[in-house]
C-alpha cells in the first residue's frame, strides 16, 4: 500500500476491496541475470494491452530460488522502467521476485514512483509460469482485513478471462 513508503499513504484497509480484483497482463522476462535491470523499453511494448487500472505481472522466473541465498540478488526494475509504469495508468504491478527495487544495493526508486502514484506492489509471486503471455487474466490479490497496516500477505490467483458467449 502506499503507506509502506509515505506516512500520508493509504493503508491497506482504506482501499476498496475491487482494487485488488482487475485485469492485466503478464510479461516474461526470463532469462536475467542476478542484480540485472529490467529497462524501459523490455515493458514499455506491452502497455497498450494492458487495461486501464489494471495489473502487470512480472515472470523473472526468480521464484525458482526461493528460500535461497540467491533470491536476495534477484533483478528489479530500472528508475526510468518504474517511472514509465507509475504513468502508464495501471493499478497493481506484480513481481516473482522479493522486491521490485534492488534488495542488495537498498534501492527505492521503483517503490517511490510507483506507490507515489498509488499503484499497489505485489512482491513474492509464484507460479506465474502456469499463466500465458499475449492474453487477458483476470487477477485477485485479496489481503487480510488489517487496519492501518502498509502491506499484507495475500492468496494471489490468477486466471485466464474468458470472453463472454451470446446466445
Amino acid at each position: 500500500a502506499a503507506s509502506h513508503y509515505n506516512d500520508q499513504g493509504k493503508t491497506i484497509d482504506q482501499y476498496p476491496i475491487g482494487r485488488f480484483i482487475q485485469d492485466g497482463i503478464l510479461i516474461s522476462l526470463e532469462g536475467l541475470e542476478p542484480e540485472q535491470t529490467i529497462e524501459k523499453a523490455q515493458l514499455e511494448k506491452f502497455l497498450a494491452d494492458v487495461p486501464k487500472g489494471g495489473v502487470i505481472a512480472l515472470r523473472t522466473g526468480w521464484d525458482r530460488y526461493w528460500g535461497q541465498e540467491q533470491y536476495l540478488h534477484h533483478p528489479f526494475v530500472s528508475p526510468e522502467a518504474a517511472e514509465m509504469l507509475a504513468w502508464a495508468g495501471i493499478g497493481v504491478l506484480g513481481f516473482d521476485a522479493l522486491n521490485v527495487d534492488s534488495t542488495i544495493q537498498g534501492t527505492q526508486h521503483a517503490h517511490n514512483a510507483l506507490l507515489g502514484k498509488d499503484i499497489l506492489i505485489v512482491e513474492n509471486l509464484r507460479g506465474l509460469d502456469q499463466l500465458q503471455t499475449g492474453v487477458i487474466h483476470r487477477f485477485s490479490f485479496l489481503p487480510l482485513s488489517l487496519s492501518g497496516l502498509d502491506g499484507s500477505p495475500v492468496r494471489a490467483v490468477a486466471w485466464k478471462k474468458s470472453l463472454g458467449r451470446k446466445s
